[in-house]
């Protein structure tokens, strides 16, 4: 369908979310003591869920809805300064994977989670998840490449 197919990792994920019982953490060694943590970092066992529903929620403010069968995948279809916009956004962990009809929706959409969390954005997709992507613009095609011999391409 010639949709724009882009990339982006949000920086910063784990970083963000609050936590809803209180973790206490060593500090460095000097001086000794404890941290009462008020939001999750990397390592902790809930961090992943934590982020996953703080993500869940900026995305649903944006029109966002989660699909039922995989709660990673965020779909937005609607109207949006006055076009009908279809955009697919793929969530793993921190890594996303965005397909849409708009490039200035997935512009905005990029903005927004900048705003919030931060992004690098990774460009038109070459790879996601270990798996190679080619595209003939013209043709209107894609390959998909998985695998060994994946990357030699």
């Amino acid at each position: 369908m010639g949709w724009h197919l882009q990339c982006v990792n949000a920086t910063r994920a784990f970083l963000h979310g609050g936590l809803n019982n209180e973790i206490f953490m060593r500090r460095p060694p000097l001086p000794p003591g404890l941290w009462c943590l008020l939001k999750s970092i990397y390592g902790l066992k809930q961090a992943s869920r934590v982020w996953y529903l703080l993500l869940r929620k900026v995305l649903k403010s944006l029109g966002f809805t989660h699909s039922e069968f995989d709660h990673a995948l965020f779909i937005f279809k609607r109207m949006w300064r006055s076009a009908l916009v279809h955009c697919l956004l793929a969530m793993h962990i921190d890594n996303g994977l965005a397909g849409c009809n708009s490039d200035d929706f997935l512009t905005f959409i990029k903005l927004e989670i900048r705003k919030r969390f931060g992004i690098k954005e990774l460009g038109p997709v070459k790879s996601f998840m270990g798996i190679q992507f080619d595209r003939d613009y013209l043709t209107r095609e894609i390959w998909i490449h998985h695998g060994p011999t994946a990357s030699a391409q």
